[in-house]
């Protein structure tokens, strides 16, 4: 409702009929987050440790849920006219007034994603995190990752502006505020990083901050097509991803937090 006052400002109750639509679920997890944030307070529970208990869950959670998109015939991206592409799960067929059209199956993209996500959070929390959040964290910096590239194919995005995507711009955010977290954290850490932190945190925020001026419009690129755009936020991705693991480093065996084998 935020980004689209037009629409509520004459009767802003309507804000609150979710049956409608309006549903999102950035909103639904950080409301999550809070509530998790006050229940851990009363309680005198660890909220880190209880966020990373959630995390794989959660992943899982938005994989399944992804396939809703699919009965419901949205969240699908943009239109496909090549017939060597028309099938499943590249593209999937939408219904509309006038027939059934082929668009690129987004949903689906971004089900597999979190699935992938789900699979390394759970075999990197008994096998290689140290610290408590880093399974939300990384929850976080990965799931933006792969939203940051797939929000650009759809055609229901919510803009901030004419042509600033909401989701794109919020999971840039979350990819700075995740490698900045962990700058602070490792500070004094002794993992092993072949390469020094200031150098990893020079490139990553070298990315996001061209990514932050192409996606708002203050550069632009004429001419690029959907494929050239793709190569560009794959790997913008490709490169925060792996210098995040570098900057995380490599650590002992008995220093990993959750491992069934630790003492």
């Amino acid at each position: 409702s935020f980004f689209s006052w037009d629409l509520f400002r004459n009767d802003f109750l309507s804000v609150f009929k979710i049956w409608e639509g309006g549903i999102a679920i950035y909103g639904a997890v950080i409301a999550g987050l809070l509530t998790a944030f006050i229940f851990c307070k009363k309680s005198e529970i660890s909220f880190l440790t209880l966020c990373d208990l959630i995390a794989p869950g959660l992943i899982l959670a938005q994989a399944i849920g992804r396939w809703g998109n699919y009965f419901n015939q949205e969240a699908y991206g943009l239109p496909v006219s090549n017939p060597q592409l028309c099938f499943f799960p590249f593209a999937v067929q939408i219904s509309d007034a006038i027939g059934l059209h082929w668009h690129m199956a987004t949903f689906f993209y971004e089900s597999l994603w979190n699935m992938l996500v789900f699979v390394f959070l759970i075999i990197a929390r008994r096998k290689w995190f140290r610290y408590k959040g880093d399974v939300i964290l990384f929850y976080a910096f990965l799931y933006a990752c792969g939203r940051l590239i797939v929000e650009d194919f759809r055609m229901d995005s919510l803009y901030a502006s004419s042509s600033v995507r909401v989701s794109q711009l919020l999971s840039v955010v979350i990819c700075i505020f995740v490698l900045l977290y962990y700058l602070h954290s490792f500070r004094n850490s002794k993992a092993f990083n072949p390469l020094p932190k200031w150098i990893l945190a020079g490139i990553n925020l070298s990315v996001n901050c061209f990514l932050v001026i192409w996606l708002t419009g203050l550069i632009h690129f004429d001419g690029l097509t959907v494929f050239h755009r793709f190569l560009v936020l794959a790997s913008a991705s490709v490169v925060n991803i792996v210098s995040l693991l570098i900057l995380y480093g490599k650590c002992a065996e008995g220093d990993i937090l959750y491992a069934d084998n630790k003492n």
